[in-house]
């Protein structure tokens, strides 16, 4: 197969394109900073192909929902860990009785299993984001489960959803 700069002639996305694909799932692996690569990637190469312009927008959407769930889960965390502070600074911890001691350990719990749960989730979405990455510079076209699919039916009018440029 004999491939030019920006696509093959076969019609499958070409090393270029598909260099600009992955990197725009890749920077999922960089937080909040992700976003922004990903809307640079969609905004120099829109025009240029079809299937970056979907995967750069894809990613971009994707990333600019896990900041958005990223700001809610920190606005819940904040709040339990002030909630920890308030019975510490109200009683000491010699003059506790027993039962104040697992109202105490509840407190002191919840903060740290809400901010574990928003690593553990930032986790996952930095895997799902990689392997988006490594689908597409493969040249296979990724869609995120929902998101997608979402974005798909959105752009089909104007025929945006198909993975090759037909040059």
């Amino acid at each position: 197969m004999v491939e030019d700069a920006q696509g093959s002639r076969d019609g499958l996305p070409g090393q270029d394109e598909r260099v600009m694909a992955a990197l725009a799932h890749a920077t999922g692996l960089i937080p909040m900073m992700g976003l922004v690569a990903a809307l640079a990637v969609w905004a120099t190469q829109r025009k240029t192909s079809r299937f970056v312009r979907f995967q750069a927008l894809q990613a971009s959407v994707y990333q600019f929902l896990l900041l958005a769930a990223l700001i809610v889960g920190y606005s819940c965390c904040l709040p339990a860990l002030l909630m920890t502070a308030m019975p510490v600074a109200t009683s000491s911890a010699v003059l506790m009785e027993q039962g104040e001691q697992a109202v105490m350990a509840i407190f002191f719990s919840f903060p740290a299993l809400a901010f574990g749960s928003i690593m553990l989730g930032w986790l996952v979405s930095a895997v799902y984001a990689g392997i988006g990455a490594v689908q597409t510079f493969q040249g296979h076209s990724f869609r995120y489960v929902l998101l997608g699919r979402w974005l798909e039916n959105r752009l089909a009018p104007d025929g945006l959803n198909d993975p090759r440029d037909e040059r």
